[in-house]
């Protein structure tokens, strides 16, 4: 959820980038920092706490269950191409039946 996990901001592409919903929010990033940098659990505890209200009061979109990649095994489907980042991904405005 850090903004510096923003894949598409990115010049290198990388699975560890995965902030999917692309938040952007200063408040979010130093409380994932500071509870990322102690051993104390109130301190830790405080900031996840400070985390999870943050996004219910912002109505940020995380999806539950993210698959970035569709595969299939029918041949029916075409303009199944890799992508640059290496990945066979599926552009959904391009989908054709054979």
């Amino acid at each position: 959820m850090q903004s510096q996990y923003i894949d598409r901001l990115q010049t290198t592409h990388n699975p560890i980038n995965a902030n999917s919903a692309g938040t952007k929010d200063k408040g979010i990033d130093k409380a994932f920092n500071v509870a990322a940098y102690t051993f104390n659990s109130s301190v830790r505890k405080k900031n996840y706490y400070f985390v999870q209200v943050q996004i219910n009061k912002m109505a940020y979109l995380y999806p539950l269950f993210y698959r970035p990649q569709i595969a299939t095994s029918d041949s029916k489907v075409k303009n199944f191409k890799n992508t640059a980042v290496g990945e066979a991904t599926w552009n959904s405005f391009q989908w054709k039946n054979k």
